[in-house]
């Protein structure tokens, strides 16, 4: 009885584990070490997910954060498909989540779903969300998107190294990954 109210007591909520793996997959990204960086990634996208299930299984209605965070990093596994509706959602609920616009993007351009994915990028052009680095890259891709000079899967992959870009601007500036502190 009492070893499994300490388990309980004692075992963090996921979304705890879900952002603490979030933050060391960041930290392991700027430091360039991809494969602890997915490690990471991979346990986070788990903890959401079982944050997810809970929070669905009790009848709560998860923060719009923690729901880009799933997305976040079930995008960062490859799951574009999954994670497209809960970035989708996030935003809808939340629509000052400016850095989750290219995010979202993404997930949509890796279904080939170009004209979603271009709304999510050119709404986020349009704010730059204090991320000049990534605002200038993706306000380009899209321009080049547009007037076909470039694919969609060119524009995803530029976009992607935007973001590592700007997460190396941030930690130069002394920032952390910009949804640490809205989780």
């Amino acid at each position: 009885m009492l070893g499994k109210l300490w388990k309980k007591l004692s075992t963090p909520p996921s979304s705890q584990v879900g952002k603490r793996n979030l933050e060391r997959a960041w930290r392991a990204q700027i430091r360039g070490d991809m494969d602890k960086a997915r490690e990471y990634n991979n346990a986070a996208a788990q903890a959401f997910l079982s944050m997810l299930d809970h929070d669905k299984t009790n009848g709560k209605r998860t923060f719009p954060a923690r729901l880009a965070a799933a997305g976040i990093t079930l995008l960062r596994t490859g799951n574009a498909q999954d994670a497209a509706p809960l970035l989708r959602e996030a935003i809808q609920r939340q629509n000052v989540l400016f850095a989750a616009y290219p995010w979202a993007g993404l997930a949509f351009a890796h279904q080939g779903e170009q004209k979603t994915a271009l709304e999510y990028w050119n709404n986020f052009s349009a704010i730059q969300a204090k991320q000049p680095v990534l605002g200038k890259i993706v306000q380009a891709q899209c321009i080049e998107l547009q007037s076909d000079e470039i694919s969609l899967a060119e524009a995803a992959t530029a976009i992607e190294q935007g973001i590592l870009q700007q997460d190396l601007a941030d930690h130069r500036e002394g920032k952390q990954f910009w949804l640490l502190d809205k989780l």
